[in-house]
């Protein structure tokens, strides 16, 4: 096995099935009026029922609670904004709740 570029040549082989550059794998996209779950939020979020949005993040809140990181996640890209890969290191937070 030789290798070229740091590909070996069954790499290279297996690479001539893909798309030309600016060629679509999915030319048609996805079909009109199939099911979306981002339209959905946003239709909800639209109708500004401000009960409706506080319930939506009481509930994120309660399940970051208890343990929830992909809530937690969220919630600190929400508020400080999503931190850049080019940040870096480890960092060590402490969460203390208090009842209100």
């Amino acid at each position: 096995m030789s290798e070229t570029n740091g590909q070996t040549e069954e790499q290279t082989k297996s690479r001539d099935h893909l798309w030309k550059p600016g060629q679509s794998g999915n030319p048609g996209g996805r079909p009109k009026g199939t099911f979306s779950l981002v339209r959905l939020m946003r239709e909800a979020l639209a109708e500004n029922d401000l009960e409706g949005a506080k319930a939506v993040v009481k509930a994120a809140v309660d399940k970051a609670k208890k343990g929830s990181f992909t809530h937690w996640q969220e919630m600190l890209n929400r508020i400080d904004g999503k931190q850049s890969s080019g940040e870096g290191g480890n960092v060590s937070v402490t969460i203390v709740f208090r009842d209100e």
